[in-house]
């Protein structure tokens, strides 16, 4: 989709805006920051649109919105493939209040960004997030993958359906990650950590040994990685997997007890096996 010529454009003066949202559907939204003092927002098509199939844009309530088309209906096979950029001045950049992403069939690509809510769903499309900042996080896909690195977040939230989840780098309170048949695989610094998956591996480092985790998958493996810690509790439930836990702990009636047994973990499986990992110091 390189290479395509640019179809649409809007700059859009910043001042007074906190809020960033858009809907798209079909290739990509992509986000990022520029030395400016205006918004752009170009869309680039694989053919010449009418004037209903170009962006509209909306600036309400002081927020900014940018939708696919102010065509709602479509013929088969007349859609027009299109991409989304959206440079942001770095001043709002560090200030949004909220950024909101809904697409289909969308790939989403935001990085370098400090806003208070963040929320990214996607049907089809994956998620690349990269070098945010955030109090609230959420992204959802039904069948995309989830790459994160360098965010820190309050609160992160990711749900996929088939996507895989691949996290690394995130600072944050609370992570919660589910997903149905996509893999997890998160390093984290956090306090409480959940993890979900039906049929998924999930593999968990926490730099940090967290004071809460909950771990739950059906056939999947799971495996959590922490460092040394003062101790805690691991309540686990299994049928067939083994429970194996690295740390000189003992092991008794469904539970490991470590050290004080402080903190509180707990590991649910049906089939899959549970690995408790010790971290090396350099592997922090």
């Amino acid at each position: 989709m390189e290479g395509q010529p640019c179809t649409g454009f809007f700059e859009i003066p910043a001042a007074g805006l906190t809020k960033l949202s858009a809907d798209w559907i079909g290739e990509s939204v992509s986000v990022f920051p520029y030395d400016g003092e205006a918004i752009l927002a170009q869309e680039f098509s694989n053919r010449p649109l009418a004037e209903d199939e170009r962006m509209t844009c909306a600036v309400e309530g002081g927020g900014v919105r940018i939708s696919y088309a102010a065509r709602k209906k479509w013929l088969p096979g007349t859609m027009p493939r299109k991409r989304l950029t959206i440079q942001i001045p770095r001043a709002l950049a560090a200030n949004l209040s909220e950024l909101r992403i809904n697409t289909v069939s969308a790939a989403v690509d935001i990085r370098e960004l400090l806003p208070a809510d963040c929320h990214i769903h996607t049907v089809s499309g994956g998620v690349r997030a990269e070098n945010l900042i955030t109090e609230r996080m959420q992204m959802k896909t039904v069948s995309g993958d989830v790459w994160g690195a360098g965010m820190s977040a309050r609160t992160l939230s990711v749900q996929t359906v088939s996507g895989a989840v691949r996290m690394s780098g995130i600072p944050a309170d609370d992570v919660s990650v589910k997903t149905i048949s996509g893999s997890i695989e998160a390093k984290v610094t956090a306090r409480v950590v959940r993890a979900e998956s039906v049929s998924g591996r999930i593999a968990v480092c926490d730099s940090s040994a967290p004071d809460q985790a909950n771990f739950q998958t059906t056939s999947g493996a799971l495996e959590f990685s922490l460092p040394e810690n003062s101790g805690f509790t691991l309540q686990y439930g299994k049928i067939s997997g083994k429970m194996r836990c690295e740390f000189p702990s003992m092991i008794d009636k469904n539970q490991v007890i470590y050290g004080d047994g402080r903190a509180q973990y707990r590991f649910d499986t049906v089939s899959g096996n549970c690995t408790v990992r010790r971290l090396a110091e350099d592997s922090r």
